[in-house]
């Protein structure tokens, strides 16, 4: 779409501006801000103080963007000291009208002045003047609405008309006033639960709309009453207060509302014994166009880093000037444009530039949003003072989120920086939707017409090739197809846990596909990874059956084939959608909306394993099938998420891809996207990584003793508040194998945690899972459980031999806490043959994304690190590691910081030897303002938390070998842990 075409659509908007707006409003003499009187717009409005009359004015002015008629609107605050008489001037396209308007009347509505004629640009304006007035004149705001624009959608159900559902018998009242109609409905505080009002409107036209609830108010009402929206981009739920402020409309937010009766607000009694609850009237108004226009001129929202130039010598920039980077400095050099957005939604993006010849053609943009951080280049050379679409990203409300432009790799040209606006909309949900979670992603539309001999996935760049002409699949008609009996496919190179970490990404498969199966008995693949050549490992696998016409999906662990298998129409000519998952420990299936009954939903159940092993077998992957007597089978996509994915993004997974295809009719009934495709949802939890200044502020205060020692060291635990949620005593062997095990511990889930110590797997206990052994075959006994102790033993064994175990699997698996209060008590003396050189024990915490997203920095934070060598230096210290994958605008290298406390007597602990083979405890404590550590319950420093430890977090103990000690090592090691605590405190919970 054009940007010409996008301005046209942006034109049905109002235009409101009010008198605090500094860019649109021009004043003349001396104007009085005031709150006094109610019903104002914005923050407040101005009087002239019935002084200084003629005098004083004020200029309205908007930026019209297409020309054609607008109905204006003036708005003030109304009392009997207003002026009666006040004139108003229109200025628009036909010349100028003047209007008088009484302000002792209808103060808070908007006031009709006429339909005028106003050209693009800001040539128009209105003034209201001061000229021959008595009394107050007061200024506070003026709506420009083109006539275009019609009707707002504003529609309101009461608990009486149709369109409420009642369930249970509900009591109709007059006796709280405030109440919307004839009267408000109560559930005579009886049958909890079993009672509920179904709004359902009937929405004209998709968009997005207000949704507002209305109650009266008394002291019997809940404090605690279950509203649920259910709209296009999904479910969210409220618990709204009826005890106060009746007889309103409460804003419950925007929401994306398909065309028809799809959507509704259900009122629930669920929970709310002994109190009325009341059930009034629901309204669903059609949203105001929200959008964000930020300049390069403005300071508070446009960032600068290097020195650029101001100019206005090329026409058609927005505001004032345009920056340009001189063409010099490159790379150093970029702006950034970060809105204070009011509203969490889908936003379309645009950019403004002046292009001449001497742009540059690929300027490097970068789009920082709630679930992504995405890399563009823009072309400055074409679509000048235009605003250009650059996509629609997902914002959380708030300065999180931002578009940068850089000077990278744009040598020889000039890169301008202008203008970036936000426009709130309502947006269908595609696999971008995802964000960053979307890991790979094949799609037919990246593909040229004729022979494929490569595949590139979007995301991750990924390539499935095949160099065998005979063998390259066909796109035609917008899908990949293989003929039969051609073996045509895509090989996928064999994929390890060096870059891909496909046991740890790969957490949900969609492939939308048709397969005739009329002509065949053969076994075979549409899709694998790390499965081609009869290995265990499918990572995951799609496969077919032609001797009973059916599709498995397949996710191998080492116990077994994890799979649900669904009968197919053999019909080749229909599309079809699969759509898997893993969640926690079990893993999912659905096969266009249905369960392998055939009935909404899908099929799940617990994995044999609790994890998939990293990839040691080098097998490859495919798409298509690799044996020669393959059937007729096109693709139109594969697609693979990382992280958890909920039922509802698998949903949306599935309607998008019915839809995509027009088979939609084929989902059950029950699916929430049979009648319509799936809308964009926000997502909430923004990834944000410190700043350098950030990170910088905590490793100075955690360097200055003043600040993190002196003030606090000594000061004893207190778990006032604090609640023990999880530990072991070690009284059985709870370190399990990290692919296999169920125990309370898995190990070793970080395979680097033992230095240069290789590291040693426990045993697998077949018989129970839940226990483990003190190693795997073949290894030297390493996790040694013995009288209500765990012991972690480090030897050489044809090389040095340590062990390392984990509160989750290799998977992520397991238990995790935020804000935790996280004690260990262990002793670890020298060697067997009384050595100090070589061990290194250590207690961590590591968080959560590690795990759930590959692509963001992931932090590692160690509460205790002991150097042999060092016997009474206490370390700790915090990493921030790039990601596996690397997105612009996020750290791209290691940082670290650490603390060091010497045990020397001069502390309150006295002098300590921490490898005295007696017992020691090692605490620490986070909470959303401070990260405090502890030793024999007494603390030693903290600092301010930074964001990066504000996430779930899990723990890890190490027995490791120092890399430049291990020449010096001998005898054994033997770490020894009495007890693990994990508290958590109710004051944190979120």
């Amino acid at each position: 779409m054009t940007g010409l075409l996008l301005l046209a659509q942006f034109s049905q908007a109002a235009i409101i501006i009010d008198n605090t707006d500094s860019a649109s409003v021009s004043l003349t003499g001396t104007w009085t801000s005031s709150s006094y009187h109610n019903a104002y717009y914005g923050s407040d409005y101005l009087h002239d103080g019935n002084t200084g009359k003629g005098s004083k004015s004020a200029t309205f002015t908007p930026d019209i963007i297409i020309a054609e008629d607008h109905e204006v609107f003036l708005r003030w605050t109304s009392s009997s000291g207003r002026a009666d008489n006040v004139p108003v001037t229109i200025n628009h396209a036909g010349g100028a009208t003047q209007v008088m308007v009484d302000q002792t009347a209808n103060g808070g509505d908007w006031v009709l002045l006429g339909t005028y004629n106003f050209a693009t640009g800001t040539t128009g304006n209105v003034v209201v003047s001061t000229t021959g007035t008595s009394g107050h004149v007061i200024v506070d705001a003026v709506q420009f609405a083109p006539v275009s624009e019609g009707q707002v959608v504003d529609i309101i159900v009461d608990s009486t008309d149709s369109e409420a559902i009642l369930t249970g018998n509900w009591t109709a009242s007059t006796n709280v006033g405030g109440y919307f109609g004839a009267n408000y409905l109560h559930d005579n505080s009886s049958e909890k639960g079993g009672k509920s009002v179904r709004y359902i409107p009937n929405i004209p036209t998709v968009g997005l709309y207000d949704i507002s609830v209305r109650w009266t108010a008394d002291d019997n009402r809940p404090e605690n009453t279950p509203f649920t929206v259910q709209a296009a981009d999904g479910t969210a739920s409220f618990l709204a207060d009826q005890t106060q402020a009746g007889g309103m409309w409460h804003t419950l937010g925007s929401f994306v509302m398909s065309e028809g009766s799809e959507n509704e607000v259900v009122l629930s009694t669920e929970g709310t014994n002994g109190k009325y609850v009341i059930a009034d009237a629901v309204r669903f108004t059609e949203s105001e166009l929200y959008e964000v226009i930020i300049d390069n001129s403005d300071s508070v929202y446009c960032s600068i880093s290097g020195n650029w130039s101001t100019s206005t010598t090329e026409n058609n920039y927005y505001g004032s000037n345009y920056l340009h980077d001189g063409s010099n400095g490159k790379g150093s050099k970029s702006v950034t444009f970060a809105p204070d957005l009011t509203h969490t939604g889908m936003y379309d993006v645009f950019m403004r530039w002046s292009g001449t010849s001497n742009r540059s053609d690929s300027v490097p943009v970068n789009v920082i949003s709630s679930n992504d951080a995405a890399g563009i280049y823009v072309n400055q050379q074409q679509n000048d003072g235009v605003w250009n679409y650059i996509g629609t990203y997902s914002f959380e409300a708030g300065t999180g989120g931002y578009v940068e432009v850089t000077t990278a790799g744009t040598d020889g040209t000039y890169v301008i920086a202008d203008a970036v606006k936000f426009v709130r909309t309502a947006a269908e949900w595609t696999p971008d939707s995802l964000g960053d979670r979307l890991w790979l992603d094949w799609r037919s539309e990246y593909l040229e017409e004729g022979p494929v001999s490569s595949w590139t996935d979007n995301r991750g760049g990924l390539v499935a090739a095949q160099t065998v002409e005979s063998r390259q699949p066909v796109m035609q008609n917008g899908e990949v197809f293989m003929e039969n009996n051609t073996q045509q496919n895509l090989i996928i190179p064999h994929l390890d846990g060096s870059k891909w970490v496909p046991h740890i990404t790969h957490r949900a498969v969609a492939i939308l596909f048709r397969i005739d199966l009329s002509n065949t008995n053969s076994t075979g693949t549409l899709f694998a990874i790390n499965g081609v050549g009869g290995s265990w490992e499918s990572q995951p696998s799609v496969r077919y059956n032609g001797q009973n016409n059916t599709v498995m999906v397949n996710w191998t662990t080492p116990s077994g084939w994890n799979n649900f298998s669904f009968p197919i129409d053999p019909d080749g000519s229909v599309w079809h959608c699969l759509v898997s998952r893993r969640e926690g420990k079990n893993f999912y299936v659905s096969l266009d909306g249905k369960d392998i009954n055939g009935n909404y939903g899908e099929s799940g159940k617990e994995m044999l394993d609790w994890a998939m092993p990293d990839s040691n077998i080098f097998n490859t992957g495919v798409i298509g099938d690799f044996r020669s007597w393959n059937p007729d089978l096109a693709i139109d996509s594969v697609l693979i998420v990382q992280g958890d994915v909920p039922v509802e993004d698998a949903e949306r997974l599935m309607g998008w891809a019915m839809w995509r295809r027009g088979v939609q009719d084929n989902l059950p009934a029950e699916h929430p996207y049979r009648h319509h495709a799936p809308y964009a949802r926000a997502e909430t939890g923004q990834f944000t990584e410190s700043t350098a200044a950030e990170w910088q502020a905590v490793v100075d205060f955690w360097g200055d003793a003043s600040l993190s020692e002196t003030p606090y060291v000594g000061d004893p635990v207190d778990l006032t508040g604090w609640t023990l949620d999880f530990g072991d005593d070690f009284d059985q062997h709870t370190v399990t194998d990290d692919v296999r095990g169920k125990g309370n511990w898995f190990s070793p889930t970080h395979q680097a945690a033992t230095g240069s110590a290789r590291t040693v797997k426990p045993g697998f206990n077949s018989a129970d899972p839940m226990i483990g052994s003190p190693a795997a075959n073949g290894s030297p006994d390493t996790y040694i459980q013995s009288n209500g102790t765990m012991t972690i033993r480090m030897q050489d064994s044809g090389g040095w031999k340590a062990g390392a175990f984990a509160s989750v699997n290799s998977n992520g698996f397991g238990r995790m806490w935020k804000y935790p209060y996280v004690e260990a008590r262990m002793k670890i003396g020298p060697s067997s043959t009384g050595s100090y050189r070589g061990a290194w024990p250590a207690l961590w915490l590591k968080s959560e994304n590690y795990f759930t997203n590959r692509t963001e920095t992931n932090l590692e934070y160690d509460i205790y690190e002991g150097y042999i060598s060092d016997v009474s230096g206490h370390h700790a210290a915090m990493h921030n590691w790039p990601a596996a994958r690397k997105l612009p605008g996020r750290l791209s290298d290691h940082r670290s910081t650490g603390n060091y406390f010497g045990l020397y007597g001069n502390t309150p602990q006295g002098h300590v030897d921490l490898f005295d083979g007696e017992y020691h405890t090692y605490g620490c404590m986070i909470t959303p303002d401070w990260v405090i550590n502890y030793f024999d319950g007494m603390e030693m420093h903290r600092f301010p938390t930074p964001i990066e430890m504000k996430q779930p977090l899990w723990l890890l103990v190490d027995l490791a070998m120092i890399s430049n000690e291990e020449s010096q090592a001998n005898g054994i090691y033997d770490l020894t842990i009495d007890y693990i605590r994990v508290y958590q405190n109710a004051a944190y919970a979120e």
